[in-house]
Formats: C-alpha cells, structure tokens, sequence
C-alpha cells in the first residue's frame, strides 16, 4: 500500500453517515473497478479524513495497485462535512424511502448546527458551502422546498434517523436491514425512539425488530373506525383537558400556568400534525400510484 493510502482515515461518525451498502453491491463495484483499471470517482477528503468514497478506500486496501486520486475538501467544521455528505448521497443514489429519509433527517440536524454556529458568529462560515442558509427561510423549511415535501416531513426525517441510529447502538444490524428495505417497519415506531426514555429503548427496539406484524385485516379495521374507537379516544382527550381547566381555574388566571399549558399544546399539536403527515402521504401515493420503495443497484464506480 502507498504511503498516501495509508494516511486516509476512516472517521467512525463520517462512515455511519454514509447507507451502508450489501455485500453484492460491494462486489459489483469491485468487479466495476476492476474492469475500468482504475478509481474514476476522485476520493474526497477533509483533513486526511475521508469524506466520500469508503467502499472505494476498501476496495482500494485490497487492490493497491488500482490508481486513484485524491480530491481535498474544505470545510469549517464537521457540520459542514455532514452535510455535504448528505447531499451528495441524495445526488447520486436511487434511495429507497428510508435511505433518502435518513438522509435527509441527519442533513438537518447538521445545517441546524451550521446556522447556530453562524449565527454565533453573526457572519457567513469560510468557504462558501453555508451561503444558500441565510435566505430567510427556517432550516426545515428550505430543506422542505429542495426535496418537495413538507416542512414536518424533514423534522420527523431528523426523529427517523435519530431513532435508527439508536435502534442500531442496541441492535447491531438492523440499520442496515432497514435501509435496505430488508425489513419492513412503521416509520413512526422508529420515530418515537427519540423520545423514549433511555431504560424503555431496548425493549421497545426489540418490539419493533423482533415481533412479526399482525396481518392486516381489512374488515376489522374498518368496524374500529366506523365503531366510534378513533372518536372516543379524541372525545375522552377533550374531555379529560376540559376537566383539568375547570378543576384548576389557575391553569387561566396565572400567566406562569397559561405558558406551561401552551407549551403542552404546542407539544400536542406536533403530534397531531405527524399523524396528519401521515394521511398526507398516503393521499400522494394514491394520487401518484407510487411505489413503496426502488432497488439500489449501482451502475459503475462512480455510484459510490
């Protein structure tokens, strides 16, 4: 191995940015770049940190002979890697569903962190690769009109992949699966990992992961909906919240109470819009008669 190769390194953070790849696609793209004789796709670094091109760096451990080249990068801070790292995975793959959503979540927990710290400094960050953030626009917002969907969708895209990233910490493997669209799971149960306490999360990724979904059963569906069991459960919620405003008439008189219950209710009204996200997106799909996901199959050695 020459000694540019071995000054690459791996950063454990950057590579778990990256959707991991299968087996057969590991070899494909051996087989591609081994019939072309050479790496066409420069790999990209940042401070001899490797920021794109970790399957061809593999390839490259086991083929040192193969030419290669190195493109370096400059970024002001690992925000900044990420988030070009996202970006050029959404450019170049065909995402199933949960690849593009995980990448798109950790893209906007990585621009968040990009503003704040632009804003800290009152000025634009080095480089020129933050320029497009000072438009006005909240993060989720710009994300949203890039991609085409909703602003709620790219913050529950962050809960998705800050669920996932938990589920893999404690079962090794499943990410992978999932982003392979190897196993099929709701979305929202990945989500709400983010929110669980830290003791329930094992537990509660075993019963994601683990459990086989009842088979859907289409006429008991529709008699739990037609059946009034959705209306109760929203009758009794408006019912126990008119109980607590006439049993404690300070949650109105006092402003301290009057904040902490709108804070509630803002809490409340996220969830209800991420139920409502989810009609969105069936509706679309109807409209649209799309696909639950694409295969990923990379085409040459620049794919990856």
């Amino acid at each position: 191995m020459n000694k540019m190769l071995e000054q690459l390194k791996i950063d454990s953070e950057f590579e778990k940015v990256i959707p991991p790849i299968s087996l057969a696609e590991f070899v494909q793209l051996e087989e591609n770049i081994l019939t072309d004789g050479q790496i066409l796709t420069p790999i990209a670094v940042w401070d001899g940190v490797i920021v794109d091109g970790h399957n061809r760096f593999k390839i490259l451990q086991k083929h040192p002979h193969i030419p290669y080249t190195i493109k370096e990068m400059n970024f002001e801070n690992r925000y900044e890697a990420i988030a070009w790292m996202c970006n050029q995975q959404l450019g170049r793959r065909n995402l199933c569903p949960e690849h593009f959503k995980y990448l798109i979540g950790r893209r906007y927990s990585a621009e968040k962190q990009i503003k704040r710290l632009r804003d800290e400094k009152g000025q634009y960050l080095p480089g020129g690769h933050d320029d497009h953030l000072d438009d006005g626009l909240k993060t989720s917002e710009r994300i949203a009109q890039e991609i085409g969907k909703s602003e709620r969708y790219v913050r529950r895209a962050e809960n998705f992949a800050d669920g996932l990233d938990i589920a893999e910490e404690i079962m090794p493997g499943v990410k992978e699966k999932v982003l392979h669209g190897e196993v099929k799971i709701q979305h929202w149960d990945v989500e709400s990992l983010r929110r669980s306490a830290l003791d329930d999360r094992p537990e509660k990724v075993k019963s994601i992961f683990s459990s086989k979904a009842e088979p859907y059963d289409e006429r008991k569906t529709t008699e739990m909906i037609i059946g009034g069991a959705l209306h109760g459960a929203i009758i009794q919620l408006v019912s126990n919240l008119g109980n607590y405003f006439a049993r404690f008439p300070m949650i109105i008189s006092e402003e301290s109470f009057r904040q902490d219950v709108r804070a509630e209710f803002e809490e409340l009204k996220k969830y209800i819009a991420e139920f409502e996200e989810f009609l969105d997106e069936g509706e679309r799909k109807s409209q649209e008669n799309i696909p639950d996901g694409n295969e990923v199959s990379p085409q040459n050695n620049t794919d990856l």
